[in-house]
């Protein structure tokens, strides 16, 4: 299976290359359905507790790196699940953490962004701390650049624009940069320009503003890939009529070049009357349990409601160079994948439950978090097998 596969993607390799200038079809998701089997499951225990596990990285010994947010702290598990060690804890100190969030290896050396303090904390392979560096930006409102989500190769690294919920809620900003940064912080410029679709739903009363997500919302999203080589990132325009999607993938590298773009045009499924009766029904309930007395009426006087789901709402940079993008609607309690190769070529699809969100890829693993009926976290890794 394993010869079978490799001659497969230079198949498509070779055909992408022929067919450049044209862009991918529906026809491309025919690629093959791989099988997703679970090797390993890693619970929560005492001196390891999940709440929110978030960030997965692993360093050259195989071990996992995962950051946990209620906890403070970042913990690592060998490739047998077994627990090595914890690090960093709750403070403001060298190698503390308020908001460990986004992680990923450089060279020997390990990076954690924390989004609460503004900062990267660096740690070796083995655990020991060597550095935090304050990166932070000068403050503009209403565009700001938030966590680092990326440190290249190069020593820079990438933000997400933050902006307050209230200028997506009310359409004043409908778009967010993705900031390229000097070690010290200071804007260099923007990698790209990530569209807001209606992500943010407002409702206002005399006395106060309240805000969720838009269930029928999407947007334009970017992840990068964990050796600093660079970002992807994907956007998209749903064309209300025919329910297609062009879906652009560009792979870009740390200084904005791109390396190649591949448009997919992927069908989108139609969003039903019995859904946007759910999301009313759900929000309308969830702001009355915050204390606000809004009526399911007037819920839907707010609701985004297109024609057409979103056809990706989930977005992975494999180790190996390949990207997994994650279609919007469930298949039978599933979430289907689809993989482009290194080169942007759709190879291969699979599916895990809507119960699994999947944090890190290698091209020979699958690592995410699964969630129980009592939303109690697991750490599970898979592999992917003929059908």
């Amino acid at each position: 299976m394993t010869r079978a596969y490799a001659v497969g993607t230079l198949l498509l390799a070779a055909l992408a290359t022929a067919c450049a200038d044209r862009p991918a079809t529906s026809d491309d998701m025919n690629a093959p359905r791989m099988r997703v089997v679970q090797e390993l499951a890693i619970p929560s225990t005492d001196v390891a507790p999940f709440t929110r596990p978030y960030a997965f990285a692993r360093d050259r010994r195989g071990n996992l790196w995962v950051t946990e947010l209620e906890e403070h702290t970042v913990y690592v598990f060998d490739s047998t699940g077994r627990f090595l060690g914890r690090h960093g804890r709750r403070g403001r100190g060298p190698g503390e953490f308020e908001t460990p969030a986004f992680m990923g290896m450089l060279g020997d050396s390990v990076w954690v962004s924390d989004e609460g303090l503004r900062r990267v904390v660096w740690f070796g392979f083995d655990g020991k701390h060597l550095h935090t560096e304050p990166w932070s930006s000068p403050m503009h409102p209403p565009l700001m650049p938030g966590a680092i989500r990326a440190v290249f190769s190069d020593g820079t690294g990438a933000a997400l624009a933050q902006v307050f919920a209230q200028s997506l809620g009310d359409g004043s900003v409908t778009a967010l940069p993705l900031f390229h940064l000097s070690p010290d912080g200071a804007v260099l410029d923007t990698l790209a320009t990530l569209s807001d679709h209606h992500s943010t739903l407002m409702l206002r009363s005399a006395d106060r503003q309240t805000f969720t997500g838009q269930p029928f919302g999407g947007s334009d999203t970017a992840a990068a890939f964990p050796d600093g080589s660079g970002i992807v990132v994907v956007t998209m325009v749903l064309d209300h009529e025919s329910g297609t999607v062009p879906v652009k993938v560009s792979r870009m590298s740390p200084d904005g070049v791109v390396r190649w773009t591949r448009t997919l045009e992927l069908g989108a499924t139609p969003v039903r009357g019995a859904e946007v009766d759910s999301a009313v029904s759900d929000i309308a309930a969830s702001f009355r349990g915050y204390g606000a007395s809004y009526t399911e009426s007037d819920v839907r006087k707010v609701l985004f409601v297109p024609r057409f789901h979103w056809p990706v709402d989930g977005l992975l940079a494999s180790a190996d160079g390949s990207v997994l993008m994650k279609r919007s609607i469930p298949e039978h309690g599933q979430r289907v994948w689809l993989v482009l190769d290194p080169q942007g070529v759709p190879s291969v699809t699979f599916a895990v439950d809507t119960a699994v969100s999947l944090r890190w890829a290698d091209g020979h693993h699958l690592w995410g978090v699964r969630r129980d009926s009592l939303d109690v976290p697991t750490l599970v890794r898979y592999r992917l097998a003929a059908p």
